[in-house]
């Protein structure tokens, strides 16, 4: 047995490379014409009968929806076209004499080039047939190194070139394939001479609906058609991987299967032990939210190949050894990585583990303890780095825990207690049905196995793929792949799935839960962060504040001593563009920056007890920001963001108690500050503290209005008990009657001089336009709908009516037609957004045990 490793899917490369879903059959001669540049080399028995398989299979059709396919049957489908006066023609090259090879003609992107075998026919009699097609504009027949081309120019502006020597004749959209095609053969620098490829060469593929190979040295060529080119990197076990990949494939309408053998090189390491197969029970210690898995046995020659494996891991580990990637939320997936290893002696795993903190430079002491498991951190996790290579897996620093036969390494402390809980649970891979599905597949005797559960890994792949690769697409359109293989001599064998199992859906579940001090009770709040991405701010129950990250890392936690209240928000005080968080406690206002630092002088410290958040407002050049906080004793502060009191505002007297934040806005390069009180006074005050006007005695029940921005002016709308109270610019009031209760109320412009509200009342939720006509209805739930909000998707707003007796939260877009209903839990205090900036719901909610936890909702 060889020492051998397979990155990520290596046989499936067929599915990972752009071009990785097309294959062939044919005789040896048209390789003659195939430069050894070539990537890939695609066979079928008949291309007619392939072509009809695609239209009545599901997997088919989703093959023809990529552009590797819809570039080869374009290609085909015009020659078949030029040649069609000729039947006997036409059905040579459509045979399986015809060949496929992919060639990269610039650095992102490719074409194909087709050779096919065709005796007894000279280039006058194909140059004649060609002519007579009505579908050409012009051609042109020119000499290169001596031998003919044509030159075709169809009628829809694109090119084709043919050339014909001895018994092969070549053709490609792109001329200098067809050229390098006839310097092959004249040279013999063609694929027919090529040593890896000739030793994975076999005529003819059985039963086989296709066949592919691929040349894995010559991967991150290629890849990087498909791949986002700062991805590449993780692919580069590819290339160590052998030479040339040959695999025969055969599909169904919920299955693609493919079996293959990967050709190694003469200088390959071997390993002096017998082969062992894969141990099923490393399974239990992997998360069932796994993306990725790579098991493979572990030899002796590891050992003696690594002398920190050596120094360090001999003598305890066990015979597997696992790769993984939890569901990422981020790009770089660095936070969901694990590594897990078996024990056979876990008393002196725990010891050498220790000698090797120690010897790394810290205390050899846990960290924390979950669930009765110890948790320890390694300050260079670029050692686990070196003794377990993947080029997919890295760690920096990494955590650690050890149990009675399984050692688990991950970069983040709270993945690894995710993970240590989903283990206590029995939620791990063993008891999940999609892999043991997959693993049903595999022979007893191979001893490396990869898992790709494509409904949770999605968001690994758009990370890594291009944004315009049709692959993308073509993955997520399968349940899971899974590929098992053993190596033996110079060559490894392995057999490869992609499996539909019935209908697309979407992943869903726990995506992380990170641990806070204490149980929160606060609702989650999304800021922006500099790079563009999202951040989540929370409080827990001790008033420790925390922000996170996408990935559910704490970036910084501190104390405030009170709750915060109302609405955390951001501005750029040094205005140097790195941005600093601001928000307000009972008795102080804060200013901190990313790492949790305090601002200037701040926090201040309020003259009265805050009865509300503040409301953070643009100002001017000179003083760009400035705020307002409401107090309890019936007074309104505003300030300049450096803390001193802004005229008019130091304080604002006599506004009553004001419980809801108050809005600030711009109109008509005018600024105004709006507050509504407790007894049913609003008032509009402009950026001096100067009252523009009140109206008095409104319903005092609901006191959010929503502020409407119209051509030349606005409009406060607001719904209470069984009216609809609508004030304009200049402070007349118009009330009118509801139909029904109003329990909750939004509204938003559609036009420069129209809107439209909502309002729930009991089970059902209503819409109107601003001249009072009916627009539409839904029925929510047999209970009341006692809240709804506009929350947005990309550049929609939707509608989010929440139903709490039921547990459930409903979307529905503005038509009230469409609606999404997703189960809440807990429902209390959570958020639901496109967190993820991926258009998909996410909710973000904390849970009666202390952790956040953030959920995909199908």
């Amino acid at each position: 047995m060889q020492k051998f490793k397979i990155p990520l899917l290596i046989s499936g490369v067929i599915v990972l490379a752009a071009v990785a879903y097309y294959f062939f059959s044919s005789s040896s001669g048209v390789y003659q014409a195939i430069p050894k540049s070539t990537v890939a080399v695609l066979e079928v028995k008949d291309w007619l009968q392939f072509a009809d398989k695609l239209n009545t299979t599901s997997i088919g059709s989703e093959l023809k929806k990529t552009e590797a396919q819809k570039k080869l049957s374009d290609l085909l489908l015009v020659i078949q076209d030029l040649l069609s006066k000729d039947k006997a023609l036409k059905e040579e090259i459509t045979s399986g004499k015809t060949v496929a090879s992919v060639h990269l003609i610039s650095a992102d992107s490719y074409d194909f080039l087709i050779t096919t075998e065709l005796k007894g026919v000279n280039d006058n009699t194909i140059l004649n047939r060609v002519q007579a097609s009505p579908n050409i504009r012009s051609v042109k027949v020119r000499i290169f190194k001596h031998q003919k081309i044509v030159d075709v120019m169809l009628k829809d502006g694109r090119q084709i070139s043919f050339a014909k020597l001895k018994d092969v004749l070549a053709f490609s959209f792109t001329t200098f394939l067809t050229e390098n095609a006839i310097t092959s053969m004249l040279t013999g620098d063609n694929l027919s001479r090529d040593k890896g490829f000739k030793s994975v060469y076999a005529k003819g593929i059985g039963n086989a609906d296709m066949a592919f190979y691929f040349n894995l040295a010559k991967a991150d060529i290629i890849l990087p058609v498909a791949f986002k080119a700062e991805k590449i990197s993780l692919l580069n076990d590819l290339k160590e991987a052998g030479s040339w990949a040959r695999y025969e494939i055969s599909f169904s309408n919920d299955k693609m299967e493919c079996n293959g053998t990967i050709a190694r090189e003469k200088n390959t390491k071997t390993v002096i032990e017998e082969e062992k197969s894969i141990e099923e029970t490393i399974a239990s210690k992997i998360p069932d939210n796994a993306a990725y898995v790579d098991i493979s046995t572990r030899t002796s020659a590891d050992t003696s190949a690594n002398q920190l494996l050596n120094q360090y891991f001999s003598g305890w580990v066990g015979q597997s050894k696992a790769s993984i990637i939890l569901e990422p939320l981020k790009e770089n997936f660095s936070e969901q990585n694990l590594f897990i290893i078996t024990i056979t002696d876990p008393g002196k795993a725990i010891k050498s583990l220790k000698e090797l903190i120690a010897a790394d430079g810290t205390q050899p002491y846990p960290m924390d303890t979950f669930l009765m498991q110890e948790i320890y951190m390694l300050k260079s996790g670029e050692l686990i780095n070196q003794v377990f290579p993947n080029s997919l897996i890295g760690f920096k620093s990494c955590y650690f825990s050890v149990q009675n036969d399984a050692a688990i390494f991950c970069n983040n402390a709270d993945v690894l207690k995710m993970v240590l809980e989903k283990i206590y649970k029995k939620e791990t891979l063993n008891n999940d049905k999609n892999y043991l599905s997959a693993t049903l597949e595999k022979s007893k005797t191979d001893n490396h196995l990869h898992y790709l559960n494509i409904h949770r890994s999605d968001l690994l792949l758009k990370g890594m793929l291009k944004e315009n690769s049709s692959l993308s697409d073509f993955l997520l359109s399968f349940k899971y792949i899974a590929e098992s293989s053993s190596a033996k001599d110079n060559k490894l064998t392995s057999h490869l799935v992609f499996n539909t199992l019935g209908e697309k859906v979407v992943s869903a579940g726990l995506l992380w839960k990170t641990k806070l001090q204490t149980v929160a009770d606060f609702v989650p709040q999304v800021l922006k962060n500099p790079e563009g991405g999202n951040e989540i701010f929370v409080q827990d129950t001790d008033n420790n504040i925390y922000l996170l990250n996408e990935s559910g890392s704490i970036v910084f936690s501190r104390n405030t001593e009170e709750p915060v209240l109302g609405k955390v928000e951001q501005l750029d005080y040094y205005n140097n563009g790195h941005y600093q968080l601001i928000f307000n406690t009972t008795n102080r206002v804060f200013i901190i920056d990313r790492m949790g630092n305090d601002v200037a002088s701040y926090p201040l410290r309020l003259s009265a007890t805050a009865s509300c958040g503040m409301t953070l407002s643009s100002g001017d050049i000179l003083n760009p920001y400035r705020y307002y906080i409401p107090c309890t004793n019936g007074c309104i502060y505003g300030f300049s963001a450096n803390g001193k009191p802004l005229g008019g505002w130091s304080p604002k007297t006599n506004a009553g108690i004001v419980t809801q934040p108050i809005q600030c806005f711009t109109n008509n390069k005018n600024s105004y500050v709006l507050t509504f009180n407790n007894v049913g006074k609003l008032t509009l005050f402009d950026s001096k503290g100067q009252v523009k006007w009140n109206a008095d005695n409104l319903p005092a029940a609901n006191q959010n209005y929503s502020l409407l921005k119209t051509k030349g002016d606005f409009t406060l709308l607001n719904a209470s008990n069984n009216q609809l109270t609508e004030i304009s610019f200049d402070g007349n009031d118009n009330i009118k009657p509801l139909m029904d209760t109003a329990y909750s109320f939004v509204a938003l412009t559609t036009s420069d001089s129209t809107y439209s509200y909502f309002y729930s009342s009991n089970n059902q939720i209503r819409s109107y336009n601003n001249l009072g006509e009916f627009l539409c209805s839904a029925s929510a739930t047999e209970g009341s709908v006692l809240k709804i909000d506009l929350i947005r998707m990309g550049e929609k707003n939707y509608l989010q009516a929440a139903d709490e007796a039921n547990g459930t939260t409903l979307i529905y877009d503005l038509s009230l037609k469409s609606v999404r209903e997703f189960k809440i839990n807990p429902f209390t205090k959570f958020l639901l957004s496109d967190f993820l900036n991926r258009g998909e719901w996410v909710e973000i909610a904390p849970d009666d045990k202390g952790n956040l936890c953030c959920y995909r909702l199908k």
